[in-house]
């Protein structure tokens, strides 16, 4: 790092540098998702069963619609927003997108 630092102060910054900047940013990006994602696999709620988790967010689609909040608020499917498993499970329930794609058509309108 101090080296990269010190070629661009003296103005010996280039193509190649860029490149190899751009490269090592790659880099650390996929180690922080990597990362992040063994982070969430420590996490008591996301080691349950699949068959938990999703009993738990019918739950929360049940008293969390987004119809009841104001406009431009997603309710419970804010939960897609938490962390890729999580996502990953609730959009493979595809009966709470079915229930779901009318509550949230009527409510824009």
């Amino acid at each position: 790092m101090k080296e990269l630092e010190d070629l661009i102060a003296t103005n010996h910054a280039d193509s190649r540098l860029i490149g190899k900047i751009e490269a090592e940013t790659h880099h650390l990006r996929t180690a922080m998702l990597r990362f992040t994602t063994l982070r969430n696999a420590c996490t008591p709620f996301l080691r349950m069963p699949l068959e938990i988790i999703a009993s738990i967010v019918e739950l929360l689609v049940s008293t969390w619609e987004p119809s009841d909040l104001p406009l431009g608020e997603l309710g419970w499917i804010t939960l897609t927003h938490i962390c890729h498993h999580l996502r990953t499970v609730i959009l493979g329930r595809q009966e709470l997108w079915a229930r779901s794609v009318c509550v949230l058509y009527n409510s824009r309108r």
